[in-house]
Parts: structure tokens; sequence; C-alpha cells
């Protein structure tokens, strides 16, 4: 017979090997692939990003959905610097300025989703439009 505690044990058991086989998601993924990325490299892609959206809306004006896989380009690039700033200042205690990064940090995650989806749409309508027409 399994008493409570052991079968809480085994239930947490299992619970834990179920996580460790699940694959990360998306978000998670580009968070680690993130803080493994050194902020200089963080900074040009976020530069790259933004010097080619302003480039394409200059050159391109009537193209606008072409700056959309720049755009969460730059935005991987700007969540990553804050992600690295709030984890360098997490320590010092200033929670002001954590609250801040992690506010920023979820307005550029849903700017650089609903950019990267603009971009997939965008290349799917350019693909169709020549072969619908």
């Amino acid at each position: 017979m399994v008493t409570r505690s052991g079968w809480s044990r085994h239930c947490g058991s299992l619970v834990n090997q179920v996580n460790k086989a699940e694959p990360a998601g998306l978000y998670t993924s580009l968070a680690r692939r993130a803080s493994q990325t050194s902020d200089a490299m963080l900074v040009a892609l976020e530069s790259l990003g933004l010097l080619a959206v302003l480039a394409i809306l200059f050159w391109i004006p009537r193209r606008p959905e072409l700056t959309m896989p720049f755009v969460s380009l730059a935005m991987f690039g700007l969540w990553g610097v804050a992600e690295h700033v709030r984890r360098n200042r997490a320590s010092s205690g200033d929670h002001g300025l954590g609250t801040l990064l992690s506010v920023l940090q979820i307005a550029v995650v849903i700017a650089g989703s609903v950019a990267a989806a603009l971009a997939i749409y965008g290349a799917v309508f350019l693909t169709i439009g020549p072969i619908i027409s």
C-alpha cells in the first residue's frame, strides 16, 4: 500500500520527468538565446534592425510589410539588453528599475511577436500574390 506522502513523492517525480522531457517553447528558447548572447551582439542586432527599418521606410515607403522581420530582430536585441540590465541590477536591490525593465520587456515581446506574425503573413501574401494573378 502506498502512503499519502509516498504517493505525493511518486507524483512529484512523474511531474519532474515530464517537465524535463518537454521541449522548450518559443519564448523560452529565445530567452535562453538572448541570455547567452553578448551585449555587443544584442546592441548590434538592435541597431541593424532599426537601421534596416528606417532604410526600407525611406527607400520603399509603399512596402512597410518588408520592415516586419527587421522590427522583430530589433525587438529581440532590445529585449536581450533589457534582460541583461535587469539581471545585473537585481543584485543591487533597485526594485523600481527592475519593474520598469520587466514592463519594457513585456511591451517588447508583444511588439516583436506582432511584427513576426505580420512578417509571416506578409511573406505569404507576397508569395501568393504573383501566383493568383
